[in-house]
């Protein structure tokens, strides 16, 4: 258990400001990047105990970072259908499930990362980009899954925000859980090698455009299959390593988030939004 002393806002939150601030009151929080004491520990946790300080990051941690860049990059649009949460801009409905990678491909080192095999490889290609002034650091490798080098986890950038508390922690399990599975798979020699990126960024096209609702080309033979049973197959992959259960993920791929906004319609989404983040 942490006690949260302060919560930082991240840039991804500051679009916020402008739809939320008129219906934000006094002790609201905004914002995804907590600091705290932890108060209490559990039985499993070990490196921790009462009064230390902590920061609590929202990246997502598997343990076995490059073979698990490998695993879920390849996964990068099943993940994204079922998060894609962002189908307004400008007032008006883009007939896209996610239009934010679209407004985020004009700034450049976005999308599908491309393949890294090493902790060498990506100091190298960061090293490349800083020497000539292209990036000032890591920080703006801005790619849909990085490693993240002060904290040495993997940091899963191709999700939307959700609207809902709920959906967020059934999200964040989910992940938590696959990059868990995909480590298994790894050592036990099952994993397969990652396909070429642009197979992947294919994909990602479909997923941005029809949400779970579309189809996505097996990235070895190009068959294709409904986006829904392939992340139904990736939830029965990850349910080993999620305590609980998935079944709200499940829910999810039934009855895309995605589907409640669009009902709402641009307009009508942000009184909601109010609504649920209020209260």
């Amino acid at each position: 258990m942490v006690k949260v002393t302060s919560n930082g806002i991240c840039g991804s939150d500051l679009h916020l400001y402008e739809v939320m601030g008129p219906f934000l009151d006094t002790g609201d929080v905004l914002g995804h990047e907590v600091i705290g004491v932890v108060q209490e520990t559990g039985a499993e946790v070990g490196g921790l105990q009462a009064g230390d300080r902590v920061v609590v990051p929202f990246q997502i941690a598997c343990g076995s970072c490059f073979m698990c860049v490998q695993g879920l990059q390849t996964q990068l649009p099943e993940l994204a259908a079922l998060a894609a949460a962002a189908p307004f801009a400008a007032g008006r409905d883009t007939g896209l499930c996610s239009v934010r990678p679209v407004i985020a491909s004009q700034l450049p080192r976005q999308g599908v990362p491309p393949i890294i095999s090493s902790w060498e490889q990506y100091a190298d290609d960061l090293a490349w980009a800083v020497r000539g002034g292209a990036m000032a650091d890591a920080s703006e490798w801005w790619w849909e899954l990085r490693p993240h080098v002060r904290y040495g986890t993997l940091e899963l950038r191709v999700l939307d925000v959700q609207a809902t508390v709920d959906q967020t922690s059934a999200i964040a399990r989910f992940v938590h859980a696959l990059g868990a599975g995909l480590a298994d798979l790894h050592h036990c020699g099952d994993l397969q090698p990652p396909a070429p990126a642009w197979r992947i960024a294919e994909n990602r096209w479909s997923a941005l455009r029809d949400g779970v609702g579309g189809e996505l080309l097996d990235l070895r033979t190009g068959d294709a299959s409904p986006t829904r049973s392939r992340l139904h197959d990736l939830v029965d992959l990850a349910e080993p390593n999620a305590r609980g259960g998935l079944d709200d993920v499940r829910a999810m791929v039934e009855h895309p988030p995605v589907d409640e906004l669009r009902a709402l319609g641009p307009y009508r989404v942000v009184p909601w939004l109010a609504e649920v983040f209020t209260g």
